[in-house]
């Protein structure tokens, strides 16, 4: 357990992909990119964040945000196999 004057650590890096769940229970659509580790001396860590299709950043806490598993960025990525027609 953090002791209350510590420092915390960012768990998160500069380029994860993650999903973001806002404190007050709205949830952004999409992926964001981890931009920047913003400094702290909170209990919890800050992150800048970017969504590809959106002009604007956001700073976020960690407990808002669940990194993507790279299996999910990767399908995201792929090219859609043309379906057979019947």
């Amino acid at each position: 357990m953090k002791e209350a004057n510590a420092v915390s650590t960012h768990i998160f890096e500069v380029g994860d992909i993650v999903t973001y769940r806002s404190a007050m229970g709205s949830h952004s659509g999409g992926a964001f990119e981890i931009i920047r580790l913003l400094p702290t001396d909170t209990p919890e860590p800050v992150y800048r964040i970017k969504s590809v299709g959106q002009p604007f950043e956001r700073a976020v806490m960690e407990h808002e945000i669940r990194l993507v598993p790279r299996a999910e960025r990767l399908a995201a990525h792929e090219p859609k196999a043309d379906r057979p027609r019947k």
